[in-house]
């Protein structure tokens, strides 16, 4: 048990913030904005729930090595998020030492990097890299430029995102570490795991022409048995789909409940949309 606790911990990925101390005042003026602490504020629920971890400079103890530590933290993140400012864009060590690390191993790994537009900066002089990468908020608006209410509401959106695109890295990870594709949180669905794995992909192996062709019964399992709505979406959940309650168990009702049909749209899901289940249209055959 203790060995399972240490994979999944092992397998939960890692999100390192990239920011600008001038952007996170102590403590802030009138009209001033601590970024690094607002942004913190909108992941903690995520991480309390073990969606991933967050690392920054101030996670780090006194006399520590913090070269050291940064360095080991640019080469061991599963993705950056760089608060990106007029005063992180102008930082020696963010953009020649942080971001050029990370530049790297994008280049050679595809390390995700989320710069998160949190004050104005120049179109001209800001690097073409930056502008290269999925900037947030969507339409280069900075955060600072909205309301409170609606900043909030706009970082939320952020946040889904990184929470699915770490979800689909910690699904990764775990199929490297050889951990199960399913953790079970119920009786049934362990049993699902245990028993039915072997049959499940030898069934999706028999029917990958099937699923091709579309001529797939959607509504008829192909397995020993029929998966209830809640089961489904939890074997969605688990093999790293993300999303709304109502839409995964909706997912689960297209499926039929079929085991084999859930894994092949799981499978669909996380390889090309990052595991979200809005997009399960995409890879489910048209009726």
């Amino acid at each position: 048990m203790a060995n399972d606790s240490a994979k999944s911990l092992s397998a939960k990925a890692v999100v390192f913030i990239s920011y600008s101390r001038k952007d996170e005042p102590e403590p802030p003026g009138d009209g001033e904005v601590a970024w690094l602490t607002y942004v913190q504020s909108h992941l903690a629920p995520a991480v309390k729930r073990g969606i991933f971890d967050i690392f920054t400079d101030q996670d780090m103890e006194i006399g520590t090595d913090w070269r050291k530590v940064i360095g080991q933290k640019l080469d061991t993140c599963d993705i950056c998020v760089l608060l990106a400012s007029r005063h992180s864009l102008a930082s020696d060590f963010i953009l020649d030492v942080e971001i050029a690390r990370l530049l790297a191993r994008q280049k050679a790994e595809g390390t995700p990097i989320l710069p998160i537009l949190v004050s104005a900066v120049s179109k001209v002089t800001t690097p073409e890299w930056v502008w290269a990468l999925n900037v947030r908020p969507k339409g280069l608006k900075p955060l600072a430029l909205f309301p409170p209410a609606e900043r909030d509401a706009v970082m939320a959106e952020i946040v889904d995102e990184i929470a699915g695109i770490t979800t689909a890295i910690a699904a990764k990870k775990r199929e490297r570490e050889d951990l199960p594709d399913l953790a079970a949180k119920s009786f049934e669905i362990d049993r699902l795991r245990k028993g039915l794995r072997g049959e499940v992909e030898a069934a999706i192996a028999r029917q990958a022409d099937v699923f091709r062709q579309e001529k797939f019964d959607w509504g008829k399992p192909v397995g020993s048995r029929k998966l209830s709505d809640h089961e489904g979406a939890e074997f969605l959940r688990d093999a790293g789909v993300w999303g709304r309650d109502v839409e995964l168990l909706a997912a689960a009702r297209d499926c039929g409940g079929d085991p084999v049909a859930l894994g092949f749209l799981a499978s669909g899901l996380t390889e090309k949309f990052f595991g979200d289940v809005r997009r399960r249209h995409a890879v489910l055959p048209r009726g």
